[in-house]
């Protein structure tokens, strides 16, 4: 660019803005095997304790399933809590040993995955609160899921009960919590792609679940087997229950297990969550409920700084009529004020300013030609000239002005006369 084409350049133009791509094409080039995988190994916990915890299951169905029938050739009787089905818990009081390491083994990898899920997410300001208590009940959830696997059903049968309730009830608030917060990043995000694949199953979850564990949780504590002389006795409207609450739990479980992916899901692609959380502006939201009086204040705030910003802004309007139009300007407001002009006054607006590029570009190009004489123009001449964004006027040398001043003050002609 030349040196006469910098000067009739605006001072106030810049080299235009070129967005970045969201994700960088060498980001994964020089990262090792552990990082370029990281989703993975952040969702590995919760995805051993899914499979290690339907083994079990799988286990404890094949052993029940491959046990020596009764003498009537019914389903054999491992255990008098339970009518045509057993629980879960019937089966691991027979096999303690595995009920036991796998309930312990379970939770530590629960603790970690959940954990790993709140700490990488709480870095988006989003849901803060819903992705704490979803930490804290599967938590507690984990802790009694420990607690029922050493009360046995047969030895300590209330213990168990009430054990069993509470790991159920947590569990159902960690699931609560999850599809909280989920719905609050879909709104923040509404295009992020992985939180609608894992919604569906997040919703399956939820409504499956919540018939199941109802029932559950009514046929274990509404009656109970009696054990008389060898031989277990039920009351008609108790075996009713019982064999529908069994085959419930296991319905239940099979839902946990599917949470538990839904969660490990979202731990694969957790890092591309938080990154697009922080990128996206908050979703707008209207007031309702108890947010009314909220909103009502702050209508009064909006209006009072609005008549303030009026009178700014007609203030302004009648600078810019006197001094002429300002460079690049469309819009004055005060701070989180913004005042809406027409279409129209912007277009008006554009073309004032474009006749005043314009004209002060045909009134530099003037200036060098040499209207002042023969006088050269040097570096020297164009210093009043600033490139980085201020315009100053520009001014002759000075030995222009002596040459005139002596011809005055001498009573000679000037340039102007004898042409």
């Amino acid at each position: 660019m030349t040196k006469l084409e910098r000067i009739g350049r605006p001072g106030h133009t810049s080299k235009p803005y070129q967005p970045k791509p969201f994700v960088s094409s060498n980001t994964y080039k020089r990262q090792g095997f552990f990082q370029r995988y990281l989703g993975l190994w952040w969702s590995l916990p919760v995805v051993l304790a899914a499979i290690i915890w339907f083994s079990q299951m799988v286990y404890f169905i094949s052993y029940f399933v491959t046990r020596p029938a009764q003498a009537d050739g019914s389903w054999p009787r491992i255990g008098y809590s339970y009518a045509l089905f057993p629980f879960i818990s019937s089966i691991g009081a027979v096999r303690e040993l595995c009920f036991e390491t796998v309930s312990i083994i379970v939770a530590v990898l629960l603790w970690t995955g959940f954990g790993i899920d709140y700490v990488v997410g709480t870095r988006a300001p989003v849901a803060l609160w819903w992705r704490r208590g979803k930490l804290f009940c599967a938590s507690i959830s984990s802790v009694f899921l420990i607690a029922l696997s050493f009360a046995r059903d047969d030895t300590h049968h209330k213990l168990h009960l009430i054990f069993t309730s509470f790991q159920i009830f947590f569990m159902a608030s960690a699931k609560t919590c999850d599809w909280n917060l989920v719905r609050e990043m879909r709104e923040w995000t509404p295009k992020n792609r992985y939180i609608k694949r894992v919604r569906i199953w997040k919703r399956i979850a939820v409504v499956v679940a919540l018939p199941s564990g109802i029932t559950a949780l009514v046929g274990i504590y509404s009656c109970d087997g009696k054990l008389e002389n060898g031989n277990v006795i039920f009351t008609p409207r108790c075996w009713t229950l019982l064999s529908f609450a069994a085959p419930a739990e296991w319905i239940l479980s099979c839902c946990w297990v599917t949470f538990l992916a839904t969660v490990a899901y979202d731990n694969c692609h957790l890092e591309y969550t938080v990154r697009l959380l922080l990128n996206t502006p908050p979703p707008k939201r209207k007031s309702h409920g108890l947010a009314f009086w909220r909103g009502w204040f702050d209508s009064d705030k909006e209006s009072s700084l609005s008549e303030v910003d009026t009178d700014a802004w007609s203030e302004r309007q009648g600078l810019t009529k006197a001094v002429g139009p300002a460079l690049n300007e469309e819009s004055i407001g005060l701070p989180r004020i913004q005042v809406q002009r027409s279409s129209e006054e912007v277009e008006e607006r554009r073309r004032h300013q474009y006749q005043y590029q314009q004209q002060e570009q045909h009134r530099r190009s003037e200036s060098m030609t040499g209207s002042y004489g023969e006088e050269e123009v040097d570096e020297e001449d164009i210093s009043g000239i600033s490139m980085g964004g201020n315009v100053t006027p520009w001014l002759p040398p000075p030995r222009v002005f002596a040459h005139r001043y002596t011809h005055i003050s001498h009573g000679l002609p000037t340039e102007e006369h004898t042409n």
